[in-house]
This record gives structure tokens, sequence and C-alpha cells, in this order.
């Protein structure tokens, strides 16, 4: 039998924590004919003895991606901070003009920011849901991988971008490798990627799910792409610090024998935090109970759906909604909730509404208290559950009232 090892470095591993119960997806919401079918599986998380990479034991199936479907980009703030992300990589790279090719570029919107100001754009996807998406915008989208014998079609590029796919891919190396060869000897790149620095400063256990197989700190991520021949001019905390971003120029060779990181992440304080968070969930939801108050949650994303699966069965949530039209209709994996419009909250009033989506949680206070006049409790996911009672300023989790 083959010894796992570190997809990055080829080292050894050492599990750090286990989640047991975990949904098999974050991103495939379930029809209701699926529901009975559906099981909750266990998610072993390693850690790199050598390099310090965190990685998930499995890999997601073949063909996983071919259809994958799971963006924000409705979120009208989203929008502003891809937008936002353009301008501040195009003033690094001082581009004013040229070709940018996006590996895995979703439904486009993020291209959308390029080619408004003037660029040549052409998108990678292997999704043929989001490749006829972003293709309805006009852009150009080819259905393909991107890996170390394939560089993206008709390379080179001024600058080639890449958001949210490193964690996705099981071939960290050969990933790199193709992007660096996507890109001309003087081109620029940016490579963004959930940070595992926040997930481990909050003890955010349910940041890690089945659809992301590598997790990076800023030391991780510089050491990759040192490795396949890319130098980071900077790494910077991005979306409220829930990513971090590599902005990178091209060198002439990557090394294996690229100096390693020298400290690694201390997950320590995630694996405790599995246990704490479900009972401070659960104890919420009880004392609600208690008040005879009926609570609804906000967010069917990759956090709300990890949460739910490692408390369930959870009782005292009334049910579940999202502004994602995509979702609503369907049901959670594990915990088994049907998503709902958010409409449902005036058609059905309660007295709390639980976000999980937190990393929009401004933006959901806002609607709540401002489109759909909801002047109960906020809750907020976080290490714990922070409350906003009505008249208290917007916030994050962690921001503490």
């Amino acid at each position: 039998m083959t010894t796992p090892a570190c997809r990055l470095c080829g080292q050894g591993l050492a599990e750090a924590f286990e989640i047991r119960r975990a949904p098999s997806s974050v991103e495939r919401l379930l029809l209701a004919h699926e529901v009975a079918g559906d099981r909750a599986t266990s998610l072993s998380v390693q850690q790199c003895r050598d390099c310090g990479l965190v990685q998930l034991a499995r890999l997601m199936p073949e063909g996983f991606y071919d259809d994958y479907e799971m963006a924000v980009t409705f979120s009208p703030r989203f929008q502003g901070y891809l937008n936002d992300l353009a301008a501040d990589f195009l003033a690094q790279a001082d581009l004013g003009d040229g070709r940018i090719a996006e590996i895995g570029c979703g439904d486009g919107s993020f291209l959308e920011c390029f080619a408004r100001r003037g660029f040549e754009v052409t998108g990678v996807e292997p999704s043929r849901r989001f490749r006829r998406a972003a293709r309805a915008k006009g852009l150009t989208v080819h259905p393909t991988y991107v890996g170390r014998d394939a560089a993206v079609p008709a390379a080179p590029y001024d600058a080639v971008v890449s958001r949210q796919v490193l964690e996705h891919v099981p071939d960290i190396n050969g990933f790199l490798a193709g992007m660096r060869a996507s890109m001309a000897a003087a081109g620029h790149g940016l490579i963004e990627v959930p940070s595992l620095e926040k997930a481990v400063a909050d003890g955010r256990f349910y940041d890690f799910f089945p659809d992301h197989v590598n997790y990076f700190s800023a030391q991780t991520l510089a050491y990759a792409c040192r490795r396949n021949g890319m130098r980071t001019s900077s790494i910077v905390p991005t979306m409220a610090d829930e990513y971090i971003t590599a902005f990178v120029t091209p060198e002439r060779a990557g090394s294996d024998q690229a100096s390693r990181p020298g400290d690694h992440m201390d997950l320590s304080a995630v694996a405790a935090a599995i246990e704490t968070t479900i009972s401070a969930l659960q104890g919420f939801l009880q004392e609600r109970r208690d008040r005879g108050q009926r609570v609804a949650a906000w967010g069917s994303g990759g956090k709300g759906v990890s949460t739910f699966a490692a408390a369930s069965p959870l009782e005292g949530i009334a049910y579940v909604v999202d502004a994602d039209p995509r979702k609503q209709g369907h049901f959670m994996p594990v915990s088994h909730f049907e998503v709902h419009s958010p409409d449902r909250l005036v058609q059905d009033p309660v007295d709390c509404v639980l976000v999980t989506a937190i990393a929009h949680a401004a933006e959901i206070q806002d609607i709540l208290r401002r489109d759909l006049g909801f002047d109960g409790t906020i809750a907020l996911l976080g290490d714990g559950i922070d409350i906003h009672e009505k008249g208290q300023a917007s916030a994050a989790p962690g921001d503490r009232q």
C-alpha cells in the first residue's frame, strides 16, 4: 500500500485532526430524492512534517469538477471586491493593456473586470455549467485543465490569474508549472486561496471540507511558488482576511530544493474548536427554545453545510435561507435542511437569524435590517456564537461587541 505523502514536497504526513461528521461535498446540495441516501463522511486533516502544507487525506472523485458550480458573484459587495482586486493587481503589475488569462474562471466575473478595462481576456474552465455562464457574457473560455504539460491555450499571456482554484487541485506543482508556462517572460500572476491563517486564528474547523484538498498559509503558498519558478512580490490578506493573495512574477526555473518554510501552523486550536463550536451552537439553540423563540439560518455555503453536518442531528432551526437562487429548493448534505429564498423570513417570521455565511455577514445584516425589516436578533457563527441585537452596528465575527 502506498504511504500518503505531501502533495507539495513529497515528504511524510501527520494527522492534525479528524472531523467525524462531514458532508461528501459542500457544493453539491441535494435534490429531494437524494436525501434518503445521503450519509456523513469523516475527514482526516493532515500536515506535512517537512514543509507544513495542510491537506486532506483523500481527493474528490475524477470528473467532480466537470459540473462544479460554487460561486458568490451574485453578491454586489463581492462584485466590488473583484473589481478592486483587479485594479490592485493591474497597479502592482503596471499593466495598461495586453492579454490576460484566468485559470478556473468560473462564471467569468473576474475576467469581466479586466475586459471592461480594455484587456483581451481568455478563460480556462472545466465546469460545463460555469463555461455556459461565462460564454453567455461573450467571453472566450476553453474547456480544459492546466498542468505541467498543458498551458493555457494561445499562451504566453502578459498576465495569468487564478482565484480559489489551487486549494482544489491534486497536483499542486503541476498546476503551478502550467501557470508559469502560460506567462510571458516578463509576465505577472495572481494566485488567491482561502487563508489558513484565518481558519487557525478563529478556530474555524468548518473551513475544512472535502471540496478543498489543500490549505495554504502565506509561507506554504510562497514556497509552492518558489518550487515552480515564480517569485512572490507580495502575499497579502484580502476579502476581510478570508483569503490570501499572492502577486507573482516568473523566474528562470523552480527547484525542488527551494527553501522550506521554517515555522508550521499549529492546528491544535482548530481541533479543539470542533467540540467547543458545536457545543456553543447547540447551547444557543437550546437557550432560544427555552425562551420560546424560533431561529432561522442564513447561508448554505461551505461553512454552514460543514457546521450543521458536524453538529447534526441539530434541533431548533426552523428553516434555512440563502440569496443564491441556484441553491433554493435544494437540501443541505447531512443536516438535510431545505434551502429557501430570504423572502421566507417575511412570510414565516422568526425571532432570530443565525448567519453562517460569515464572509458576507455585514452585507446580510444590512439586507435583514434594511430590506427585509427584520427587527429580531442576529447571531453570527464564529469561534462561538456572536449576538447582535437591533441597533448594534453591523460586524463580522471576531469584531466583538
